[in-house]
């Protein structure tokens, strides 16, 4: 449904959408910059105020709800990153009472991914305060030489601009993509491409380089695979 102010004795007016889709579970709407996010029974959808538009298929749907526990699915959400132009489809997987992995798109790329959880609970978006920014000091720096992702005189937490907020299982809260640990345990990434087909499937092929582009510190290490089947 829509509701419109329109003033007078009804303030409001109420019409019925196009679809018959409806959100999964409280909290599995966001609004970006191309419409709103849904995560319906079933797929995962644009909706603008016309007809919803589904943004994932194939494989990755069935993936992702094939996936989502039974049980505890009603505990899924959804939450925005907008510093990266992301939407992140929480949810918990088989056998999970809380949420630890979640479907990443990417609005301006039109791209998905996913990543691991450490048992969150909920996610919300909008500007940190500063009183919570460390201030890039020494006194105020508890993380070690090989933790810290920050460099001099950096802030991490400022105020203009939104930031992603995540809570766990265990009453902690942590921004996202911030630092180098993930509720104070070291963080590593792998990232795979699978199923890329070269053109002819009978030509032997040459793999001459790859070309990763990655946002980390000096010193970060990372170590590059490339195999064929």
């Amino acid at each position: 449904y829509s509701m419109t102010y329109i003033g007078g004795q009804f303030i409001f007016r109420f019409q019925r959408l196009p679809g018959e889709v409806g959100m999964l579970a409280r909290g599995c709407v966001v609004n970006t910059p191309v419409g709103h996010v849904v995560l319906t029974n079933g797929d995962l959808v644009v909706h603008q105020g016309g007809e919803p538009r589904s943004i994932v298929a194939g494989r990755m749907r069935r993936w992702l709800f094939t996936t989502m526990d039974a049980t505890n699915y009603r505990r899924a959400f959804l939450a925005l990153n907008q510093q990266r132009n992301e939407v992140w489809v929480c949810f918990p997987s088989t056998g999970q009472s809380s949420c630890d992995l979640a479907l990443v798109w990417n609005w301006v790329d039109n791209t998905f991914g996913v990543r691991q959880l450490p048992g969150v609970t909920y996610g919300a978006s909008g500007q940190i305060s500063a009183a919570t920014s460390t201030g890039g000091t020494w006194a105020t720096d508890t993380e070690t030489w090989d933790q810290d992702a920050t460099t001099w005189s950096e802030n991490e937490y400022t105020q203009g601009e939104g930031r992603l907020m995540l809570c766990d299982v265990s009453s902690r809260m942590g921004l996202a993509d911030t630092g180098s640990s993930d509720f104070t345990s070291t963080a590593s990434a792998v990232l795979e491409r699978v199923g890329m087909g070269l053109e002819i499937p009978e030509r032997v092929k040459l793999l001459r380089g790859v070309y990763p582009h990655i946002v980390a510190t000096a010193g970060t290490v990372v170590q590059v695979e490339a195999g064929g089947a």
